[in-house]
């Protein structure tokens, strides 16, 4: 049982490791049509309200401003500002595994993109840091 639940994170990881854009096939088809169901009618067809066209939007999360718009995406829905009041809306569990299928792309994504930095104390910092060790 441990080996196979290896294996399947394993090819989890495969799947979601491509530079250009991290949405396995399946989770793009199921986040795909949570967005034709809730989204469409305002981010798709033409319509682009709020600036936002689900058609034109990238999938690529290495470039910063699309990932910037997956993560207002996300948290629009976690926080239940999207889909609108006035429309339809998702049933808790359908909420629930969307944000749960693109909550793991956004984090590698994340992870990706951070880097440490990595600097010299200046004489102050430096002076500081050894009187906070020896006193």
């Amino acid at each position: 049982m441990i080996r196979c639940k290896s294996l399947a994170t394993l090819a989890f990881l495969f799947l979601f490791s491509g530079a250009s854009c991290l949405f396995a096939q399946e989770a793009q088809q199921e986040l795909n049509a949570f967005l034709k169901s809730h989204c469409a009618d305002c981010h798709m067809n033409g319509a682009s309200e709020g600036g936002l066209d689900l058609e034109q939007l990238s999938q690529n999360l290495g470039e910063v401003a699309t990932f910037a718009k997956w993560e207002r995406l996300y948290d629009r829905v976690r926080t239940e500002e999207m889909p609108p009041k006035d429309s339809e809306q998702p049933t808790k569990s359908d909420r629930q595994e969307f944000l749960r299928l693109l909550n793991y792309p956004l984090t590698v994504a994340h992870d990706k993109s951070k880097g440490t930095v990595l600097r010299r104390l200046n004489r102050r910092e430096y002076e500081n840091t050894m009187n906070d060790l020896f006193g």
